[in-house]
């Protein structure tokens, strides 16, 4: 695992030759906002992301979810002050394809299909289902962060 970024809150690791296209200090502060948290301490919050390839996110999802297949995020909260994201970028990249298609919004690139799903993942270390109260919040944090709505389906 090489290490992207590191802060107090957030550390992000990709073990894929490629290297995401994501801004460290952006995610650390995205995470701050979901997870009701700060850099100074106060509700600390120990996040790890890592950027991982097919093999590893479709052994996860098949050990934790009993999915067969390659997703693009996994989110483990550990307890209500530490968790995992894992995200595969090459299905980020596809999504975000099949996104753009389908709304024809050109503002849906990789880069912020990933955002968006990172945002999506916060919320389910914060314990929220799929459902109503979580697309209100990620509409809200969507807002903050200037993010194009994306129809998750």
């Amino acid at each position: 695992m090489r290490i992207v970024f590191s802060s107090p809150t957030i550390t992000i690791t990709r073990s894929t030759k490629r290297a995401p296209k994501c801004n460290g200090a952006r995610f650390d502060l995205m995470a701050q906002y979901a997870l009701g948290t700060n850099a100074k301490g106060k509700n600390r919050y120990d996040l790890a992301v890592h950027f991982v390839g097919k093999d590893k996110i479709r052994a996860l999802n098949t050990i934790y979810r009993k999915k067969t297949y390659v997703t693009d995020i996994l989110s483990f909260p550990y307890d209500k002050n530490i968790g995992e994201i894992f995200i595969h970028l090459d299905k980020v990249a596809q999504k975000a394809k099949i996104f753009r298609q389908e709304t024809g919004d050109k503002k849906i690139t990789s880069e912020i299909y990933l955002e968006q799903l990172f945002i999506h993942g916060l919320l389910h270390l914060k314990g929220y289902d799929h459902g109503s109260t979580m697309e209100k919040k990620e509409a809200q944090l969507q807002h903050k962060f200037k993010l194009p709505r994306i129809p998750w389906h």
